[in-house]
């Protein structure tokens, strides 16, 4: 069976998954179904996905492109239903989020969501705002070990200025969530379609959210609270900081144990892990293989096609040649009133190869 880590086009195993998921969500959850036909489109575009090209990723790129699209639109149709029957599920939320429907953060994979983009997950003078993050658990088991990226926004100049507040709501009087603060590849900062939303994230909160001992729950939703606030400085006594480059930033919370550095120029990515107690460091590496399709020419099908693509000489040798040499053994045979005869057999062989010419 194809696991979907070999692809041609567009990378489409993650999206399934997620999307699969939602339609799941959807089903365990609808107790009321007022939207039906929203829904439906997201199960056509899953139904087209069963097609093994896009299982294995072996379609042409304009296909993977519409395959792409067709999920796109059919989870932004689901979303809403979603919401509101999360909505449904917990009474008493309007309350904190004043009747906004959860927004879902599609765009982790460029490191953007419009949830916490900007100044949006701040505290304001009174103390008041942040944002409540809610982890849905799609397996039917806990999760003690899934890391949690949200996007963030921290000026510069504030890195050491701002204070983060992680709590896991089960236990809002429980210590806060360790964290760690890494800031966004330049990589990742260059991707264009960053551009095309407008959305101004620079770092990347990295958390566990089982940290505090209590896990993900099988198959339902978990609640976070996270807020930015503004340390207070006494004007008398307060000092200009040395100016802070984001690329030169990796906060972490006093209890976290291991701090990760990235580096953005090399290739493969090497990623170095620290054990913040003992000092024992870890590198990984960490690189992207893939493979060319044949798109040109008489013989163009898409990815089935594997064609060498450069002139590399084949060295041939000659047929060796070999010498045969045989141990014998005399042998006696005796027959009734008959004289005993000798005879000569071979016992083994010996090859002897000569080298190649």
């Amino acid at each position: 069976m194809a696991t979907g880590h070999l692809f041609a086009g567009l990378t489409l195993y993650p999206p399934v998954n997620v999307f699969s998921n939602r339609i799941a969500n959807f089903g365990r959850h609808s107790f009321k179904d007022p939207h039906e036909l929203l829904v439906d489109r997201l199960r056509q575009a899953m139904g087209v996905m069963q097609h093994h090209d896009a299982v294995t990723g072996t379609e042409k790129q304009h296909v993977a492109d519409d395959y792409a699209m067709t999920l796109s639109q059919g989870s932004s149709a689901c979303q809403s239903v979603i919401a509101e029957a999360l909505m449904n599920l917990l009474p008493n939320l309007s309350k904190f989020t004043g009747n906004n429907l959860p927004v879902f953060c599609d765009l982790l994979n460029i490191s953007l969501c419009s949830a916490t983009d900007g100044w949006k997950p701040y505290l304001n003078s009174s103390g008041q705002g942040g944002v409540y993050i809610f982890l849905y658990n799609p397996v039917a088991w806990n999760l003690w070990h899934s890391w949690l990226r949200i996007p963030l926004y921290i000026a510069s100049e504030e890195m050491n200025k701002v204070e983060v507040i992680i709590r896991d709501l089960r236990d809002p009087e429980g210590p806060t969530l360790p964290y760690q603060i890494l800031p966004i590849s330049e990589r990742t900062m260059e991707i264009p379609e960053r551009r095309l939303f407008g959305k101004q994230t620079n770092v990347e909160l990295t958390f566990n959210p089982a940290s505090t001992g209590h896990p993900a729950v099988p198959a339902g939703f978990t609640t976070f609270y996270l807020a930015l606030e503004r340390k207070r400085q006494n004007l008398r006594t307060a000092r200009v900081s040395k100016r802070i480059s984001c690329a030169e930033t990796n906060t972490v919370s006093r209890t976290t144990r291991l701090r990760l550095e990235l580096t953005n120029r090399s290739i493969p990515l090497m990623v170095h892990a620290e054990h913040v107690a003992s000092g024992m460091k870890l590198t990984l590496m960490v690189e992207m293989l893939y493979y060319f399709g044949e798109t040109n020419g008489s013989q163009s099908s898409g990815a089935y096609v594997f064609l060498p693509k450069a002139r590399d000489m084949l060295q041939q040798f000659e047929k060796p040649t070999y010498q045969v040499s045989l141990i014998w053994a005399n042998h006696f045979s005796c027959f009734p009133k008959e004289e005993c005869s000798r005879r000569q057999i071979p016992m083994s062989e010996h090859l002897k190869y000569h080298t190649f010419t």
